[in-house]
């Protein structure tokens, strides 16, 4: 079942479908087009020149429906209208979005919480759901077997499958394709979804016309995100280390104790571990434009649509110098209710956590968003740029002039102009 969505005044394109999305450079990679569209008229490519994913239509199979551009977030997002539907309320914070409370965790299987990330807490708590009965599979992503560079998001059954898609992925994956294979389900089957801000915003967008989508995602988990890396950023670090990408054959972004943690490239046979912080670096190179465009546009660095939003463990360390430690954050009835479930299992370690000291610490270390998106929104207009539209009280209030704030909307302004190239 579906109900009637108005894209705002002013944002309705000449073809009604995500081609003008693209060619504005607002699309995200997200994939929600693709995972929802109900004739399966659209796929997502590779677009080597910007390293990123793109979204391309078959025109015989295309019906000019418009659901696609109703449900994608690259646009625009009414963070009101889908905070209310998510947690029955606004937020409180502009950084942190809204939450009935904030903790953090990992898991109490030390071989797992060392093969993950920051301590494995997202893993565990799919792998709690599973053997609760709470969900019956859970949208992950793992690296492709055949192109080790590449993403391959999929429904994991198994405790062993969700184990398998364990730990970061610096690179584009448009997760949401596979909300086909969730739409497809049989009635009555739940699963769980993890995925970047972006990406919880396209499910919710989605779900907001889709009731039967609604029913069969119980449980939304996102991760915090200050910007993604394309994969030229991959390319390049590779390059600085005499690695050809023929040559890679796995590559695990992110695992050990964390922070730093480490980074394992297995070529031609040979293993090369680094230390996670170095490759950061090359990966963020000043030759090569690692960040997509598009992210330097979004203002959720903390995932605020999602059940519970889980950060890196940098928080726990700064504050306590724990180490293997994500931060979480529960945003609603849903992600408390889950919480309580899994509590009797004993399988992870959750200690409570001071949320005014994680938005000082976000602020400080990764700045506000929002803040930022509105002096670079300036620059945007006064050039005629497109940009994405957002409904947010944390847009509507005035501001005092910062110069710095002000230098850095320019800076990233001119990133946007001087390195973006024509979209097809």
């Amino acid at each position: 079942m579906t109900r009637e969505f108005t894209v705002p005044e002013g944002l309705k394109p000449k073809m009604s479908n995500i081609k003008s999305v693209y060619a504005d450079g607002l699309c995200m990679g997200c994939g929600t087009c693709a995972g929802m569209c109900p004739s399966n008229a659209i796929m997502m490519i590779v677009d080597q020149k910007q390293g990123v994913y793109r979204p391309v239509i078959d025109s015989n199979k295309c019906t000019g429906c418009g659901y696609c551009y109703k449900i994608c977030p690259g646009h625009s997002v009414d963070f009101e209208e889908l905070n209310k539907f998510s947690t029955g309320r606004q937020p409180q914070s502009s950084i942190l979005g809204s939450y009935l409370g904030c903790f953090n965790g990992c898991s109490m299987d030390n071989e797992l919480c060392y093969v993950s990330s920051s301590g494995g807490l997202v893993t565990q708590l799919l792998i709690c759901a599973l053997e609760k009965g709470i969900i019956e599979g859970a949208l992950v992503t793992s690296a492709d077997k055949d192109n080790p560079l590449r993403p391959r998001s999929f429904i994991a059954r198994t405790k062993e499958e969700i184990i398998s898609a364990a730990g970061a992925k610096y690179c584009p994956v448009p997760v949401n394709v596979m909300l086909k294979e969730i739409r497809n389900a049989q009635p009555g089957l739940k699963f769980a979804v993890v995925g970047l801000p972006c990406q919880i915003q396209g499910i919710r967008k989605a779900e907001l016309i889709n009731d039967e989508l609604k029913k069969k995602i119980v449980l939304h988990l996102g991760i915090f995100c200050t910007h993604g890396i394309n994969f030229r950023g991959t390319r390049a670090a590779l390059k600085r280390m005499g690695i050809k990408e023929k040559q890679v054959e796995s590559l695990r972004y992110r695992f050990g104790d964390f922070p730093p943690g480490k980074t394992l490239i297995k070529f031609n046979g040979v293993e090369k571990v680094v230390d996670h912080l170095e490759f950061w670096n090359l990966l963020l190179t000043r030759r090569v434009n690692a960040i997509p465009d598009r992210c330097r546009l979004c203002i959720d660095q903390t995932a605020e649509l999602a059940d519970i939003s889980v950060g890196s463990g940098w928080f726990a360390y700064k504050a306590n110098k724990q180490i293997n430690r994500s931060v979480g954050l529960i945003r609603n009835i849903v992600g408390k209710t889950f919480m309580q479930q899994i509590s009797s299992a004993n399988r992870i370690d959750v200690l409570p956590s001071n949320p005014e000291a994680l938005e000082l610490f976000e602020e400080k270390h990764r700045g506000d968003k929002k803040c930022r998106y509105r002096y670079l929104l300036f620059f945007l207009k006064l050039s005629g740029r497109k940009y994405p539209v957002y409904q947010s009280r944390f847009l509507k209030s005035k501001i005092k002039f910062d110069f710095k704030m002000s230098i850095e909307a320019l800076k990233n302004y001119l990133r946007l102009f001087l390195f973006r190239k024509k979209h097809a």
